[in-house]
């Protein structure tokens, strides 16, 4: 097992492979600053169950930033539409949100935002009532599983799964919905 002196002398060369790994994967420097940032905190935490062995260690970092790449990536392409959701405007859009928005929109772009909200707000009014309160405290309100769960008096299992059916259910009416508007044009 691994002692701190071993870990720190061999931080250079796992950074370094961490680094390169993280930018493979996420092209903005500071993304991938952040992913390294958070890779190494994790193998400094578990540094005395980690192999002295340097090549198994970069290897086990790159698949630890990998992982932790493509977690930030899905968690981003799930939550970029979060803003359609929104009840004002004027919210501040966080980091993952601005990512997906240009720097000056045009007429088509505004455009095209109002008609995916459209499609979004007419999918949600035609879920069960229940389904899209959970959606609104979950998208707008920012509530965490459980308290959704305290607030409606249920099992927060129960809440995971009525999202769950209540997104794919959602996803089908949208698709419907894009598909007729798609077919009248």
């Amino acid at each position: 097992m691994m002692d701190d002196k071993t870990y720190i002398a061999l931080v250079p060369e796992v950074r370094h492979v961490v680094w390169r790994e993280a930018t493979h994967y996420l092209p903005d420097a500071d993304d991938a600053a952040d992913a390294t940032q958070e890779v190494m905190l994790r193998l400094w935490q578990l540094r005395g169950q980690l192999s002295k062995d340097k090549s198994q260690l970069c290897a086990y970092a790159a698949v630890v930033c990998r992982n932790l790449c493509l977690n930030q990536l899905k968690a981003r392409k799930r939550h970029r539409f979060r803003g359609l959701f929104a009840g004002s405007q004027d919210e501040e859009e966080g980091p993952e949100e601005a990512a997906y928005l240009p720097s000056a929109p045009g007429p088509d772009v505004v455009m095209e935002a109002k008609e995916a909200y459209d499609l979004c707000e007419n999918a949600v009014k035609q879920l069960p009532e229940k389904w899209q309160i959970i959606l609104r405290m979950r998208s707008e309100q920012h509530m965490e599983t459980e308290d959704i769960a305290c607030a409606l008096g249920t099992s927060a299992g129960a809440v995971r799964g009525m999202l769950s059916k209540a997104r794919a259910r959602l996803l089908t009416l949208i698709n419907q919905q894009y598909e007729i508007r798609r077919n009248k044009h």
